[in-house]
């Protein structure tokens, strides 16, 4: 009788447990697609108070990160809508006394993606963009230093070619060749100076593995600005 009743108590345990996930008024809290980014302030100073992020060049702050007193964040970024997502452009011609020449390829032209621009409030409420960097804070570039960006991408595709900027008044070039392979959904990439002299620097963006995990003010201001 009684491993008669333990049976009984059983079945209506399991009973109560499937109607209860088969219930449709049961509360649900859907999970938010994203990436967590973890990092150490460089040089942190306590006048830093918050890590945010903005999408792309709207520079509309989405959301932010409290930063301990020991320089680390811990900061969430949600997946984008599609509607916040564009399409590459070549950027060819002359622009005053600037002269643009673009042969970036994308495998496929259906791609569309975003960055996401990272900065750090004050205390006085002044924002300073921050980006990963291997290089001297506050120094030009030397040859092998990066800065590394996130990238979020609606679909695969491979990015190959350069872009040239070539300064009329004094012939200066600027080339950033381009060797990247999107994956759907979130990147790294890096930006790396692999030649300087009087006349040119040579810039390479690759996907980037790295552990790099110092973040510095002004990062990418040194570096000549990428296009993608």
């Amino acid at each position: 009788m009684q491993k008669v009743m333990r049976q009984i108590f059983i079945l209506l345990i399991v009973s109560i447990i499937y109607s209860g996930c088969e219930n449709p008024s049961a509360p649900y809290k859907e999970k938010v697609a994203g990436l967590t980014i973890k990092g150490n302030i460089f040089e942190y100073k306590k006048e830093y108070r918050n890590i945010s992020y903005a999408i792309g060049y709207s520079y509309n702050l989405v959301d932010s990160a409290v930063i301990n007193n020991y320089g680390k964040f811990d900061l969430f970024v949600k997946n984008p809508d599609p509607s916040s997502l564009w399409s590459y452009y070549k950027a060819e011609g002359l622009r005053g006394r600037i002269m643009d020449y673009d042969s970036v390829y994308f495998s496929n032209p259906s791609v569309k993606y975003t960055f996401f621009e990272f900065t750090i409030r004050m205390a006085d409420g002044s924002r300073a963009p921050i980006d990963k960097k291997k290089a001297e804070v506050g120094a030009l570039p030397e040859i092998g230093d990066y800065y590394v960006k996130y990238y979020y991408s609606s679909d695969t595709t491979s990015v190959s070619g350069k872009h040239e900027v070539k300064f009329l008044d004094n012939g200066y070039k600027e080339i950033t060749n381009y060797n990247i392979k999107f994956e759907k959904g979130w990147n790294q990439l890096s930006y790396e100076l692999i030649q300087k002299n009087d006349s040119t620097e040579v810039y390479e963006v690759t996907n980037a593995d790295t552990t790099l995990n110092n973040w510095v003010l002004f990062a990418s201001n040194f570096f000549s600005s990428w296009r993608l």
